[in-house]
């Protein structure tokens, strides 16, 4: 299982593939944008976590790209981002997130959604 963490923060990055690590996802890639994101994308990848605001193509556009590929129409999208309003939960979850993580976080409430993604696609 290959999950792809996407998000402009480095820091952010290594703390969500850390915590992966530590609970037993080893195959954990990493991307700074959505535009990196989507060169290493494959059909090994069970599970996409993305920020939101990011340089050269933000995670909305990353979810609306991703969703227009047939093999990945189903993959589970985690958007975990700063963006709490409303209206942008409605704008992630309306282009194809499947849930929604509002930073900061806590370890064990990005698990849970992890777990819950995972389980619920069957991956």
């Amino acid at each position: 299982m290959k999950i792809l963490v996407v998000d402009d923060s480095a820091i952010q990055r290594k703390m969500m593939v850390r915590v992966l690590n530590m609970n037993g996802f080893d195959h954990v890639i990493e991307a700074a944008d959505g535009m990196a994101a989507v060169k290493i994308l494959d059909e090994e990848t069970s599970l996409l976590i993305t920020d939101w605001q990011m340089p050269k193509m933000d995670g909305l556009h990353l979810v609306q790209f991703v969703r227009n590929i047939p093999n990945f129409s189903h993959m589970p999208i985690l958007m975990a981002t700063t963006e709490g309003e409303r209206e942008e939960v409605l704008s992630a979850l309306n282009a194809g997130v499947n849930d929604y993580l509002i930073k900061p976080f806590t370890q064990e409430s990005f698990l849970t959604k992890v777990k819950m993604l995972l389980e619920v696609s069957g991956a």
